[in-house]
């Protein structure tokens, strides 16, 4: 990783340049860098000659110069995620690894999309993205270290688990998509598996990630279908225009999950085609037993969002106005929420595991039929 730099600097002196003198153009930052790759300091000097500002050169960043780099976190299709630590103040970060070699065109276009969309962010309880260093075969994001687990595996961690603890994870990940669609932004992916808490001490904050299939709809509305199944809009499913209003869909299917254990679509055959039509048409009940200690409030906020309408589904400013977010009640969900929960995650990770043998096989399969054609 000797080759990899960072430019964050001179982008950030280049952003400043324009908010300042012609805010208008500011949102074409990344557009300029790329265009002016490997010449940065000609992109500053050129803005800073044309707004009549002192022109001091700014030299990139290695990153071995920033950070050091330590133990392995995880692994990814094409990243591996580890520890670094900032040599300026010792704090430690999470550094996404991305090998650009085994990735298409695109791909590479998907992850410009996403660093670009992550560099507007700012919010407590969305992943923060620190540092970017590329190279010629591998890209580095320096990211916020979540080590406090998924929502989910907090739930069953946690033992007790009441509508008040639900209403306040819900809260949160509701605020990052209320500031998201402020700008404009689209999650498009939002899962439980995307909400990771900071640590593990009890009111650690929970963060939003991975915004791989992230995109604006602040000029034009969205087309490209995407998502994971159980978690996917109806209007995506029917290959209608959207926008913001995706996200609330997911988080109300989240929602429903967090308090009864189950998801409120699915089909006993892994029917994809049965499933849609049930997502298309908000097709589900709130079945007895396991809906009846469940307060009218949440009840109805989950009624709210699962909408098949997207006008008529509540906005993410709405949902932070519903009483149940303020009122829930601090009393256990109970034993079966959390058996469900438990159930739910062993599952999803079988079938996860299952889904990367499969690839892994499919690999295999397609480097030997090459071999065999050489």
């Amino acid at each position: 990783m000797s080759d990899l730099i960072s430019v964050e600097n001179i982008r950030t002196a280049c952003l400043k340049l324009l908010e300042n003198n012609d805010p208008s153009k500011a949102t074409e930052i990344d557009a300029l860098m790329k265009k002016n790759k490997g010449s940065e300091n000609s992109l500053l000097q050129t803005l800073c000659t044309k707004y009549k500002q002192p022109y001091v050169k700014i030299e990139p960043v290695p990153i071995k110069d920033a950070y050091s780099v330590g133990d392995k976190l995880g692994t990814g299709g094409f990243a591996v995620v580890r520890k670094c630590k900032r040599r300026t103040d010792n704090k430690i970060f999470a550094v996404k690894v991305i090998n650009k070699k085994n990735l298409q065109k695109n791909d590479l276009v998907i992850l410009e999309s996403e660093v670009s969309i992550m560099r507007q962010i700012h919010h407590e309880n969305i992943v923060k993205l620190y540092d970017v260093f590329d190279g010629k075969d591998k890209m580095c994001l320096i990211l916020d270290l979540l080590e406090g687990g998924e929502l989910f595996d907090r739930i069953i961690e946690q033992g007790h688990f009441s509508e008040k603890d639900a209403a306040t994870s819900f809260g949160q990940m509701v605020s990052a998509l209320e500031y998201l669609h402020s700008l404009h932004i689209v999650h498009r992916d939002l899962k439980p598996e995307n909400l990771l808490f900071v640590s593990k001490q009890k009111g650690a904050a929970m963060k939003l990630i991975d915004f791989g299939l992230a995109g604006s709809c602040r000029v034009h509305p969205l087309k490209t279908p995407c998502g994971t199944p159980n978690y996917v809009a109806p209007e995506i499913l029917q290959k209608k225009e959207y926008g913001t209003q995706v996200d609330m869909w997911s988080s109300g299917v989240i929602l429903y999950i967090i308090l009864c254990g189950f998801p409120p679509f699915y089909d006993e055959n892994d029917d994809l085609k049965n499933l849609y039509g049930k997502i298309k048409n908000a097709q589900y009940e709130m079945p007895s037993p396991y809906w009846d200690p469940i307060s009218d409030g949440a009840k109805d906020l989950v009624s709210k969002l699962l909408v098949a309408d997207p006008a008529k589904r509540l906005t993410a400013k709405e949902t932070m106005k519903h009483s149940w977010l303020k009122q829930a009640s601090d009393k256990a969900l109970g034993a079966d929420q959390l058996l469900n929960i438990k159930r739910f995650q062993y599952i999803r990770r079988l079938r996860r595991g299952v889904r990367c043998i499969l690839a892994v096989l499919r690999l295999i399969e397609s480097l030997n039929q090459e071999k065999d054609k050489k």
